[in-house]
């Protein structure tokens, strides 16, 4: 046949309904046994081939995972890195993938379900308190987690161990001889949102400090370059004998070291700078070379794409939790500290 059939074409060439049709081709049982055998011979006759999605959306599933990101400005390196990953399993497994990044209300996150653009869906970008959790959870909704919640009990999620992150940067530091280490923190409005990464990475610092007798340097950025540059500045206006900062963020690093050499600082003898959370490769692009705990997107994508299809195949699935330990790597932006 050159022309491509429709499932009510099938239906009117074996004089059923179509959903008739629909329910043989979901091998569903409640069809007499010469019926199922006459519409059979009439598909294949006709050389019909049904889309494999509108099967999926007959059988009640969609077979289709969904990201969702609030994007609050350009996609980064992580955050591809967490696309490209969770998307590339879901297509090893047979799924579909969607991407959502706009904002969501209450409604627009349950449509995702109730319109059958996803079966269930990774969450990123957690707060300590995410309405969002406790509304899939309220609603029984499949869900997984890229970050964790303040109460994670019966969730299941992979997150870096920011707190563990900062350990290590700090441990990094002071091992070299710095005391006086400043930090560049998130913004307010993302501290007082309970922003996972940014309350877990300043609390660890500031806890780290207070244990060891160190002052506590703390300064706000938007991790963009001119943020990171006024920040730094204004660090080392208050404390001229800061000898390191730490960054939350591989962002805006460049405008870190910016700010040393306007200061007439060299990086990393005068100035160590250290990142606790990286994306690899961009701590291979500023010079020198940033020591930092690399930020494993890559591998987050993937267990939280695999752990989301277990959940949705296995009927008896139970919560997987996934705190990744730091992986940190020291480069040439670190030095014992001078003097």
């Amino acid at each position: 046949m050159t022309k491509d059939h429709s499932i009510a074409d099938i239906a009117r060439a074996s004089r059923v309904s179509v959903s008739t049709v629909s329910r043989i081709l979901n091998n569903r049982p409640d069809v007499s046994e010469a019926t199922r055998k006459r519409v059979l011979a009439v598909i294949q006759r006709m050389g019909y081939f049904p889309h494999p999605h509108a099967q999926r959306l007959a059988s009640g599933t969609t077979d289709t995972i969904a990201l969702v990101y609030p994007m609050r400005g350009v996609a980064d390196y992580i955050l591809l890195d967490f696309i490209l990953a969770a998307s590339a399993v879901a297509e090893e497994q047979r799924f579909f993938f969607n991407l959502v990044t706009r904002p969501l209300m209450a409604d627009d996150l349950k449509s995702i379900y109730k319109s059958r653009h996803a079966d269930g869906v990774i969450l990123m970008e957690i707060c300590l308190q995410d309405w969002r959790v406790e509304l899939l959870r309220r609603e029984g909704l499949p869900f997984v987690l890229i970050g964790r919640t303040a109460e994670r009990d019966d969730l299941s999620y992979v997150d870096p161990d920011f707190h563990a992150a900062v350990t290590k940067v700090m441990d990094h530091l002071t091992a070299l001889g710095h005391r006086r280490i400043g930090y560049l923190q998130h913004p307010r409005a993302r501290m007082e949102e309970g922003y996972g990464p940014a309350v877990r990475q300043a609390e660890s610092y500031a806890g780290y400090g207070k244990d060891r007798g160190l002052p506590v340097l703390i300064q706000e950025t938007d991790f963009s370059h001119a943020g990171s540059y006024q920040a730094t500045r204004a660090l080392l206006e208050a404390r001229p004998d800061m000898t390191a900062v730490v960054s939350p963020s591989g962002d805006g690093v460049s405008g870190i070291i910016e700010a040393a050499r306007h200061a007439g600082l060299r990086v990393p003898e005068d100035l160590s700078i250290v990142s606790s959370s990286c994306a690899e490769r961009v701590a291979l692009s500023v010079l020198p070379a940033l020591s930092a705990v690399t930020m494993e997107s890559t591998r987050m994508g993937s267990l939280s794409a695999r752990m989301l299809i277990r959940m949705l195949k296995d009927r008896a699935y139970t919560p997987e939790q996934v705190l990744l330990p730091p992986v940190f790597v020291a480069r040439n932006s670190t030095a014992p500290a001078p003097g």
